[in-house]
């Protein structure tokens, strides 16, 4: 598998039904090909055939290539969980990075 991405619900209440959380995994072999860019850019752009308006990633806080390619793609950090992912070896921060478009008054 060279990449994969998607969005799954973000939470069951009718007033988030235009918010999705988006995932996308990429193998070690395609990093810096341009292929994470063209898969966060393919959900992006298909948020108005959802009607979306609001999407948010959960991405570790070591993670440094997945929240520097949000950030370019405009993302936005609106919070942090310190420490809550288990890692075996230690804890991890969860970052959770949001894009809005198309909402009136934001």
């Amino acid at each position: 598998m060279g990449s994969d991405h998607s969005y799954s619900q973000f939470y069951s209440r009718a007033a988030y039904d235009g918010s999705r959380e988006i995932s996308f995994y990429l193998d070690k072999a395609v990093h810096g090909k341009g292929i994470g860019k063209a898969c966060v850019n393919f959900l992006i752009e298909q948020m108005p055939n959802y009607q979306l308006h609001t999407l948010l990633a959960f991405v570790f806080g070591n993670n440094d290539q997945s929240l520097g390619l949000l950030n370019k793609m405009g993302f936005e950090i609106w919070g942090k969980l310190p420490q809550v992912a288990d890692m075996e070896t230690d804890f991890e921060d969860l970052v959770i990075l949001g894009l809005k478009q198309g909402v009136c008054g934001s």
